[in-house]
């Protein structure tokens, strides 16, 4: 059927994430905090990996037989197959209006129920004409919209593959050998039922038209929204409050609360955000969307706490001067004997003569004194808390 939404926005998603600087990773701690969810939600990155691997494939089969058609009619034409089954259909329905219009000629009474019998068959050619004319304008246009999210890659990966495996048939576009042209036995799957309504034969099963699988497409918004944010609470430098932190959550709440944005953010974005153990199998007995929301977003949120907690810490590195990759060796800081107020600082065993309020705060400006008076804190060695 067809997608929702112009493919334009889709696109647009796609370049702005790609121009974010992704998920914030500090020294592994974010990717971390995404581990140890529930059990009952989680499969295998291979599990996962089959699904996504079995969609690219199916991609890579239509793709490489639109690369050899030419024109928007290669799409949208029909094979001869499929307008003999359309041409049959119509010279059935006209013979049935035909038959009805002779045989109500003949009746002189229009209230009886003879008459409105072959007056509801007429009209039931009629609507079997204009729903046959909806149906196929619908068809094409879905077909063409299908041909180009597989070119764009905006349909999801969370989709079951056999989803998009029945979609790529039922457009004719289906090419298991990869030789550039359409499998013989998928060039002709239409079928035209009774009341002018569409039908496939896919595989020796019949779908109908109205039935085919709705597939799910990729959706940006939230994936970058969580990177922006992301990226926000780690540059601030501060650690996120248990306020901030039931915030967060309720707007993760609200923007995953659509399952086809949930689909999307923990199926098409492994590479930014770290979901790559999940997978959205609604198919799947066990399945659970509301388990499924829970882990995500508690993941999210855990992963928000830890780079708050780390830009908290990189700050203050850059305040004191430490972001200077040389300045590696081990301080530590023991206090004073002859003034407890006071901690000297050791440099790898060594006493540098640099000294601390003992009782200020970490993060905030300190007096650093040597022995023999007040030094400059920005060159000051590195510490380690």
């Amino acid at each position: 059927m067809a997608r929702r939404g112009p493919n334009t926005q889709l696109i647009e998603g796609a370049r702005n994430l790609g121009q974010s600087k992704g998920f914030l990773d500090i020294g592994g701690i974010v990717g971390e905090s995404f581990k140890g969810a529930e059990a009952s939600m989680q499969y295998s990155a291979n599990e996962k990996k089959k699904q996504v691997d079995a969609n690219n494939e199916i991609t890579n089969r239509v793709n490489s037989y639109m690369s050899s058609l030419k024109t928007d009619m290669d799409f949208t034409g029909f094979s001869p197959a499929e307008t003999a089954s359309m041409r049959n259909f119509l010279l059935a329905e006209r013979s049935k209006y035909a038959d009805a219009a002779k045989a109500i000629s003949r009746l002189d009474d229009a209230s009886s129920p003879e008459y409105m019998q072959y007056v509801d068959i007429m009209q039931g050619v009629n609507n079997s004409f204009t729903n046959l004319a909806s149906q196929i304008k619908s068809y094409k246009t879905s077909k063409l919209e299908y041909a180009q999210d597989q070119l764009s890659a905006t349909i999801s990966l969370g989709n079951d593959p056999m989803d998009n495996e029945k979609s790529a048939k039922m457009y004719g576009l289906y090419n298991s050998s990869k030789d550039k042209k359409s499998d013989a036995k998928y060039d002709s799957p239409m079928l035209v039922k009774d009341g002018g309504f569409l039908a496939f034969n896919i595989d020796g099963e019949e779908m109908n038209y109205d039935d085919s699988p709705k597939l799910l497409f990729k959706d940006y918004g939230p994936a970058l929204s969580i990177l922006k944010t992301n990226e926000s609470i780690y540059t601030a430098g501060r650690k996120i409050t248990s306020d901030q932190a039931k915030m967060y959550r309720m707007g993760l709440e609200k923007s995953l609360e659509n399952p086809e944005a949930l689909a999307s953010l923990v199926s098409d974005f492994d590479d930014t955000l770290p979901f790559g153990d999940v997978e959205y199998k609604p198919k799947d007995p066990n399945f659970n969307i509301v388990a499924l929301r829970k882990t995500a977003i508690d993941r999210l949120v855990k992963a928000y706490v830890n780079a708050g907690e780390r830009g908290a810490i990189e700050k203050e590195n850059r305040r004191l001067g430490r972001n200077r990759p040389e300045e590696n060796s081990k301080i530590t800081w023991i206090p004073s004997t002859k003034n407890p107020s006071l901690e000297y600082e050791m440099k790898d065993g060594k006493p540098t003569g640099v000294s601390r309020d003992a009782k200020a705060p970490v993060g905030t400006d300190t007096v650093l004194q040597s022995q023999e008076g007040t030094v400059d804190n920005t060159n000051t060695p590195p510490r380690i808390y």
